[in-house]
């Protein structure tokens, strides 16, 4: 059995690392788009978002100390429909994209995301 918990724990220890980098790059694709939120910056946003997603459900799923990543998810989720939206309805890439949190929807939980990396650190 110890054995099997230090495979989680290594298995847990690469996705977090994962997360990290493509929160990273999420976060440098968000201050490219906050100077000019046109669609094809919110697209690089999206791309990175897809794979930090991915990250998150494997950590939320796979450990009880990642149940918070949950807010990021629904945020994410949130997100994503309203691009998708948004690509649908244009041809062009210049075009605005601003996304319009839903009173009462989940904000994009920085605390939280802040608060997991000082603990892993």
């Amino acid at each position: 059995m110890e054995k099997q918990q230090s495979n989680i724990s290594e298995e847990i220890t690469k996705y977090l690392e994962m997360w990290k980098r493509y929160l990273s790059r999420s976060q440098i694709a968000y201050e490219e788009y906050k100077n000019e939120p046109i669609l094809l910056n919110a697209n690089r946003i999206y791309q990175s978002n897809k794979a930090l997603y991915n990250y998150s459900e494997m950590l939320y799923y796979n450990s009880d100390y990642f149940s918070g990543i949950l807010d990021l998810l629904y945020h994410l989720d949130d997100w994503f429909a309203q691009y998708s939206i948004n690509l649908n309805t244009t041809s062009d890439l210049a075009d605005n994209f601003i996304f319009n949190r839903r009173e009462g929807a989940i904000a994009f939980p920085s605390e939280m995301i802040n608060n997991y990396l000082i603990d892993i650190e």
